[in-house]
């Protein structure tokens, strides 16, 4: 696993990237000089937990990016595999033998 990290627009921007693929960017606010994260993959299970946290340098958020994804990563594989493993369930039978007595 190897991270880059990519400066651009002055400094105040830095792109990640993951074993060659980019994942998104850091972003050093003006006003406050915090580092923010802007994934560039969908979030499911990280989206209001961690990206509205702030960083002090950019590369603890690029690190956050990262553990975002992997994160990201391991949740749909996990939901891909129960969803592998669920069978449907034939009510058939038992609607049919239940009957209504007037």
């Amino acid at each position: 696993m190897k991270i880059s990290f990519r400066e651009y627009d002055n400094g105040h921007k830095h792109e990640i990237s993951l074993d060659n693929d980019i994942i998104g960017h850091v972003e050093k606010s003006f006003l406050s000089q915090k580092w923010k994260a802007a994934p560039y993959f969908a979030t499911e299970i990280t989206f209001f937990s961690n990206l509205d946290q702030t960083w002090d340098s950019f590369y603890l958020a690029g690190k956050a990016l990262v553990k975002m994804y992997e994160d990201e990563i391991k949740y749909k594989e996990e939901m891909s595999y129960r969803e592998d493993d669920a069978q449907p369930i034939d009510m058939n039978n038992v609607w049919g033998n239940y009957r209504l007595k007037p």
